[in-house]
């Protein structure tokens, strides 16, 4: 891409590669608009706004948000590597750091992603800093951080499962802790909103089984999984107080009938 001064980069979701790119823009001194998002939670912009840039003689590139990339073709649509795309626009090289949160921000499961750092070279220290960078770049608060803590002090552990009981949903301040705690090769998370299972295929089986046959539910309204990362997902507001402990019960029984005293 040729690197030009009439770029005018309009930057949505927020993450850890928005922060940086942001930092980057303004240590630059690149022209700059945020998007917010509109009532559906999508970070699209405005189409007006984007004709007036085009009609001052500006390229607007649109970063980390959504909306179709053949929408008014005089725009840059980033959509893979955005913070190395924007870097080449301006023509300056990427940082290490810099691939490592578009790993970790990309994968579907940041734990893969994590994996593949430590793998590439990462430390630990860099790795707990990086994590830390994007969640508080996420919105996620002290608080919730400090909370997240005490949650796995009080966990449970039986037969290689972990269970948290986390009283807020961001289940990233749990499961970037637990990466370096690879003993336990499978995770239930239980937030106020879902169940969050990372560990084995036929264990999601048997659990979307469960939910079906024994507790009547439509899975594809209540659950969502990953074939490729063995994560599974269930929306608590289709189980009671009750079936959420049966479900619970069921998830630690498929994890001693499969390692037994193994574990």
């Amino acid at each position: 891409m040729e690197t030009t001064s009439k770029y005018w980069y309009l930057v949505g979701r927020p993450c850890g590669m928005q922060k940086k790119i942001l930092s980057f823009l303004e240590e630059s001194e690149q022209n700059c608009t945020l998007v917010t998002p509109n009532e559906n939670g999508e970070y699209i912009p405005l189409a007006q706004e984007l004709v007036d840039f085009i009609r001052s003689g500006y390229t607007p590139v649109c970063v980390l948000t959504d909306g179709p990339s053949d929408y008014y073709g005089e725009c840059i649509w980033i959509k893979e590597s955005p913070i190395v795309q924007v870097k080449e626009l301006i023509g300056v090289n990427p940082s290490k750091m810099d691939n490592a949160i578009e790993t970790y921000e990309t994968i579907e499961d940041s734990m893969i992603g994590l994996h593949i750092l430590v793998r590439a070279g990462y430390s630990k220290a860099s790795l707990e800093e990086m994590t830390r960078f994007c969640r508080e770049a996420q919105g996620i608060t002290q608080e919730q951080e400090n909370l997240a803590e005490l949650a796995i002090r009080k966990s449970e552990s039986t037969h290689g499962l972990y269970i948290v009981y986390l009283p807020h949903n961001e289940i990233a301040t749990v499961t970037d802790r637990l990466f370096w705690q690879q003993q336990f090769p499978s995770q239930l998370i239980v937030t106020p909103q879902k169940i969050f299972y990372c560990g084995f295929d036929d264990t999601i089986n048997d659990i979307i089984e469960f939910l079906q046959d024994d507790l009547k539910k439509d899975v594809d309204a209540i659950s969502k999984r990953s074939l490729e990362t063995y994560n599974l997902i269930i929306n608590r507001d289709g189980l009671t107080t009750e079936e959420l402990n049966l479900v619970v019960k069921q998830f630690k029984r498929l994890a001693r009938d499969k390692f037994g005293d193994l574990m």
